[in-house]
């Protein structure tokens, strides 16, 4: 198990919803207070942000999926999953968008679990999050809630061929680790 290293490429987009702190570390269970649960949490207290409904069109003005975007992009996998699966209980579930919304969530879970040292668990939420990803894959291949899913989709791909083994050291420069960058909205 490792920490999550903040990015280096400063190629990254810019932030989706930069009025909003990020938090002040990504957590790993096992090195830091969970963020919720425990009162030295970097969240403990603090009011769920409520998620309403809304069109797949309209994903440009959904702030929790907006952050949840910077967050993964800052890889803060842990704290995306949680911003986007308030996302993903106000979508349908079985549609497009809520399958959609369940890809990048468990993509956010399968690097955090690969930063634990649970290849096995990582390499299962890649599979199942490629497969929630693909209808959207399939009938929105150059954009989706501001993602262009198939080329995205293919550096997630590309990521995870390249993954070393979990439990292995690492030294020198991070891999490259899949970002978000969203198409302008219209």
């Amino acid at each position: 198990m490792q920490r999550i290293p903040a990015p280096e490429d400063a190629n990254l987009p810019p932030r989706y919803a930069s009025h909003r702190s990020l938090p002040p570390y990504r957590f790993v269970p096992g090195w830091a207070a969970h963020p919720t649960m425990n009162p030295e949490g970097h969240s403990y207290g603090l009011p769920e942000p409520e998620v309403a409904s809304f069109s797949p069109e309209a994903w440009a003005r959904r702030e929790e999926y907006l952050f949840g975007v910077d967050l993964f992009n800052q890889r803060y996998y842990w704290e995306a999953h949680e911003a986007w699966e308030r996302v993903w209980h106000a979508c349908d579930k079985a549609r497009t968008q809520g399958l959609f919304v369940q890809g990048l969530i468990q993509v956010a879970a399968a690097l955090l679990r690969w930063h634990m040292g649970s290849e096995r668990g990582a390499r299962s939420l890649y599979a199942g999050a490629m497969e929630r990803l693909g209808p959207a894959r399939r009938e929105f291949p150059n954009g989706y809630m501001g993602l262009a899913v198939e080329e995205w989709c293919r550096d997630v791909e590309a990521c995870f061929m390249a993954l070393p083994p979990a439990d292995t050291p690492r030294e020198g420069p991070h891999p490259r680790l899949p970002v978000i960058r969203l198409l302008m909205a219209g």
